[in-house]
């Protein structure tokens, strides 16, 4: 039976902070093979016997063969059971034996291991005994070792009694009972042998256990073989060894990081591993932090450590890019208008200008914008206009965001009369309203006309005219949902195709663009709203302040940017919401 356990040699604490570790481990087999050879005799032998023999019987019993020799052979097979890898460094041996019995009052004999020079074998020859002089052998079968023969009975010992190195590997004094070694700390053949059969398997006959004093009587002793029932009883060779410690390889990688987020990145050593090997190995790698001030390719080293202190390096590229684009802190007010001072109003125009910021962790950065008093950007309307400015910022990466925000230059000597901040003649020259009367005073200030901005999504719309065909196709046509209308009597919403003055209604424009648009039509402002009890949805003819008290219970609600908010005027073009508490059938009139 072949067996064996290996476990790793713990190391002081203090030397693995202060020197690379050598792995040193350990194995213990046991024997292969093992037999007793018998004295003068070509036909005894104990292949599969639960003991070995070796020394010479007492006298007891009137047998000639008592007095002869008894030798044991035992073959550890070092290639095969030790699973040692190869390039191992063999450090120290122990043989491991039981003596059952000693020869009564024969104290301890030194006893040796000798290096057998020839290869032997074990039978099914089989002679279990309990008493000191009764070992006496078995009949030699096939392939057992004798004192003449190496293979009963085709091959012959060059020497009876076996070929073996006259000098021992290794001698203990044995005697009593127990367990007993042969330890190559104190005997250096012994682990040479082992090294030598390591090293070259095919001359491993293992050894031959003798007395080194084979004339006097009763010095026989009876150890236990590798048939032994109890498994810890067999013959053991325990062998100490470190494994080759193959050198660490560097294989390295190129990476990128990007340190636009937080101004800084890091690496470890396994962001550059392009498969490095080794046992046991680490990966450190130098320099691996970096900042802006580092954006570029950097070069780094990889350094790959193994548990023995060897190491291997390489090096690579880390490219440190910024793609994180500068945060604007404060884009300048969108709609801002100066009045035309005549001059430019550059003081004004540059203050709003240079009110746009940013920042970005990477540090500088370059701001700039489109406007430009001579072109089209702003004045398209004599000393008067609007124009949508854009404002970039740009970091040493190429990285940019930008904000757009309108400037309006007016007159404010000139009639406006929508409030818009525009005068009238410039609107109607840009065509931002209509003056369908050439009279120079935008329709959406007469009765016939309504000026709805739409939002993108929905709207809560109204008119103060009876629309034409034309707008009222136009507007239908603007949408791609069902318009809904209130009916206050039922307090239910209800689809229509029809927008009447006076109303209010859900309109959905699908854009993201907000659209102005102007329907016309009859004046409608004559017409009387009528009231229902609870909630109506109604349209504004005209610009007020406030609603009579008695007819409202609670604010008026508007709609805009996809919330309600309270609304502190009405404005033709929208639809509000209040509360009734007059009864029903009554008349709002605007």
């Amino acid at each position: 039976m072949r067996n064996f356990f290996a476990s790793l040699r713990a190391l002081p604490f203090v030397f693995f902070l202060l020197s690379p570790i050598a792995r040193t481990e350990t194995v213990t087999i046991t024997a292969d093979r093992d037999n007793t050879i018998f004295q003068n005799s070509s036909g005894l032998s104990n292949g599969i016997g639960n003991q070995l023999i070796i020394g010479k019987l007492g006298t007891r019993i009137a047998i000639a063969d008592n007095l002869k020799v008894r030798r044991a052979l035992i073959f550890f097979d070092i290639a095969s059971d030790a699973n040692i890898p190869a390039g191992a460094t063999i450090n120290s041996a122990i043989i491991t034996v039981r003596v059952r019995r000693s020869a009564p009052g024969s104290g301890n004999v030194p006893v040796g291991l000798h290096r057998v020079l020839a290869n032997w074998g074990e039978g099914n020859s089989q002679n279990n005994i309990d008493l000191i002089d009764d070992g006496l052998g078995a009949p030699a079968q096939t392939g057992d070792a004798t004192w003449t023969q190496t293979f009963f009975d085709t091959q012959s010992w060059s020497t009876p009694g076996g070929d073996f190195n006259p000098t021992p590997s290794a001698t203990e004094s044995i005697g009593g009972t127990g367990f007993r070694t042969w330890n190559s700390s104190n005997h250096q053949d012994l682990v040479s042998d082992v090294r030598d059969w390591f090293g070259s398997p095919a001359t491993n006959f293992g050894w031959l256990i003798k007395l080194q004093n084979e004339t006097s009587t009763q010095t026989a002793r009876q150890l236990d073989s590798r048939e032994s029932t109890t498994l810890s009883n067999r013959p053991m060779l325990t062998i100490d060894f470190t494994p080759e410690s193959a050198m660490p390889s560097a294989v390295c990688q190129a990476t990128t990081v990007n340190v636009g987020a937080t101004g800084s990145a890091t690496i470890t050593g396994t962001d550059v591993d392009g498969g490095s090997a080794g046992t046991n190995i680490s990966l450190s790698v130098s320099p691996g932090s970096f900042t802006c001030g580092d954006i570029g390719d950097n070069t780094v080293t990889l350094t790959v450590s193994d548990d023995t202190g060897n190491t291997s390096s390489c090096s690579t590229i880390v490219s440190v890019i910024d793609t994180v684009a500068p945060t604007i802190s404060n884009c300048p007010q969108d709609g801002f208008s100066v009045v035309n001072d005549g001059v430019g109003n550059t003081a004004a125009i540059a203050a709003w200008l240079a009110s746009f910021a940013a920042m970005d962790t990477c540090g500088a950065l370059a701001l700039s914008n489109n406007y430009d008093s001579s072109t089209s950007v702003v004045f398209d309307c004599g000393n008067t206009g609007s124009g949508t400015v854009t404002f970039t910022a740009s970091d040493n990466s190429s990285n940019t965001s930008a904000c757009m925000a309108t400037l309006h230059v007016i007159d404010g000597s000139k009639p406006d009369c929508n409030s818009n901040g525009f005068p009238d003649d410039c609107e109607i020259i840009r065509g931002l309203v209509s003056d369908n009367n050439s009279n120079n005073i935008p329709d959406d200030c007469e009765d016939t006309i309504t000026v709805i901005t739409l939002q993108p999504r929905w709207n809560l719309i109204g008119v103060s005219v009876t629309m034409d065909s034309t707008s009222r196709a136009a507007l239908n046509s603007m949408t791609d949902q069902t318009i809904w209308s209130w009916d206050a009597r039922q307090q239910v919403f209800v689809p229509t195709s029809t927008i009447s003055p006076g109303a209010g209604y859900w309109y959905f424009y699908p854009s993201t663009a907000q659209q102005t648009v102007t329907v016309t039509g009859t004046s409608a402002l004559t017409q009387p709203v009528p009231l229902e009890k609870g909630w109506n949805l109604f349209a504004a003819f005209s610009i007020r302040q406030n609603l009579p008290d008695p007819k409202v219970d609670g604010l008026v609600w508007q709609w805009g940017d996809d919330a309600y908010s309270i609304a502190d005027e009405l404005r033709r073009g929208n639809g509000y919401w209040f509360y009734s508490r007059i009864p029903d059938n009554d008349i709002f009139s605007d």
